[in-house]
């Protein structure tokens, strides 16, 4: 199953932790879960960390700095200890998660994960 979704994938994901805060919209944005992403793209995400469960196709709202992404959630997945989801940005923000995410920076493998360290000691 996994393998189906992950050929019908548009654009390419990098695995990396990113803090955010998901609410939904009708909240007052102070209330919400802090949560962590598992990989992250320009169009979407996987977090890890949720604690409440949540339906596919809800409208959320992703936090992050002073930024904020209004998402839907496409799948979930209750692992061990957490829920995973994996969430679609429903505006596409380039800059939403402070890296640069273009094709050609996501291969290789290695050239990656040295430029996503790079970006984190320098926050």
């Amino acid at each position: 199953m996994e393998t189906h979704r992950l050929e019908n994938r548009r654009f390419k994901r990098a695995r990396m932790v990113v803090a955010v805060k998901i609410s939904y919209p009708e909240s007052d944005g102070n209330s919400g879960q802090l949560v962590h992403t598992l990989d992250l793209g320009t169009s979407g995400a996987k977090l890890g960390g949720l604690r409440e469960e949540i339906i596919v196709g809800k409208i959320v709202v992703l936090h992050r700095k002073h930024k904020k992404a209004t998402c839907k959630i496409v799948w979930t997945r209750d692992e061990e200890r957490e829920l995973h989801v994996g969430i679609q940005l429903l505006k596409a923000d380039p800059n939403f998660w402070g890296l640069d995410l273009a094709e050609e920076n996501l291969s290789p493998r290695g050239k990656l994960d040295a430029k996503l360290q790079m970006l984190l000691t320098k926050s």
